[in-house]
């Protein structure tokens, strides 16, 4: 049925419900796992970009200790999402799922439609934070993008209290 499953992971709650839904899918079909996290500068949860003039990142009277604050921030937000991804793939291995990672850069849902492409994924999960109207138009809405630019299926998970997904039946009919 499914040799590779993708799953985007982000800084949300939703991560460990998405976590898990992916475990139990990979268990039920026998694939196994790719998790990717998507550094981006618009995420909701990565640190504020600094304004810049386009032409230097040397602006003048910038202490450079600012830059260098900034720089720090951002790359422990870096490390803290590869911790993560490392969390989730031990969490799969002592599961006996072969599970590996990969970090990207940019927009979300383009890296992630990318990345589905270039791995062969059979089905993309990702997570929906529940964005409508305004907040969905200028945040942006991740899984949107996914639904309408993947290279194969996907499967959105809902927030707790939203999910459209019953997971009785699966359990039923997958030995776990």
């Amino acid at each position: 049925m499914f040799k590779k499953i993708l799953v985007g992971l982000d800084d949300a709650e939703t991560c460990d419900t998405l976590f898990e839904k992916a475990l139990m899918l990979a268990r039920c079909t026998g694939a196994n796992l790719l998790l990717i996290s998507v550094i981006s500068p618009i995420d909701s949860f990565s640190p504020p970009i600094l304004a810049s003039s386009g032409k230097s990142y040397n602006l003048p009277n910038t202490d450079q200790s600012v830059w260098s604050v900034y720089r720090d921030i951002h790359q422990e937000y870096i490390d803290k999402a590869r911790e993560r991804l490392s969390h989730f793939v031990k969490r799969a291995q002592a599961a006996h799922i072969e599970t590996d990672y990969v970090q990207r850069v940019g927009s979300p849902g383009h890296a992630i439609c990318e990345q589905a492409k270039a791995s062969d994924a059979d089905v993309i999960l990702v997570g929906s934070h529940g964005r409508s109207g305004l907040s969905e138009l200028w945040l942006g809405s991740v899984s949107n993008y996914v639904l309408h630019h993947a290279p194969c299926s996907v499967c959105v998970i809902r927030e707790q209290g939203q999910s459209r997904w019953s997971d009785e039946g699966l359990v039923q009919k997958c030995p776990i």
